[in-house]
């Protein structure tokens, strides 16, 4: 899935645009695909053994979900904790064009907030009063 994500990635890239494509649009990596799987296979052991009198007693935390205790709810694990998100490389590479001060970078329309990192030295925000807590 990984070596499909780059192909996808670069075969975009060499087309001339100058907009970088959307991550939506590429497949997912290894490492999420093998948690969707997890979560898929726990969703169809339930409806396979749903006429069951005895349905398997299965941990929902080894089938790609955390528990959230505070909400009463169940998570999806996107990538698993030990992964890394991107290299560090790309990483410093990821920058946000806030400008505004008020509220920066709080919402969703910041680029690194949206994808669950913090702003970094390259972000237009880093000589104003940045408020991404992620």
């Amino acid at each position: 899935m990984s070596n499909a994500r780059m192909l996808l990635w670069s075969s975009k890239l060499s087309k001339g645009k100058t907009v970088t494509p959307d991550l939506c649009t590429l497949p997912p990596t290894d490492e999420a695909f093998e948690e969707n799987v997890k979560r898929a296979h726990f969703q169809i052991s339930i409806w396979k053994s749903a006429k069951n009198s005895y349905p398997p007693n299965l941990d929902v935390e080894k089938y790609g979900w955390t528990k959230d205790f505070a909400n009463k709810s169940l998570d999806p694990v996107t990538v698993a904790a030990n992964v890394h998100l991107a290299p560090d490389y790309v990483l410093k590479l990821i920058n946000c064009n806030c400008k505004s001060a008020d509220k920066l970078c709080q919402s969703r329309r910041c680029s690194c907030k949206s994808a669950n990192l913090p702003c970094t030295l390259f972000c237009s925000c880093r000589t104003l009063d940045c408020h991404n807590t992620v």
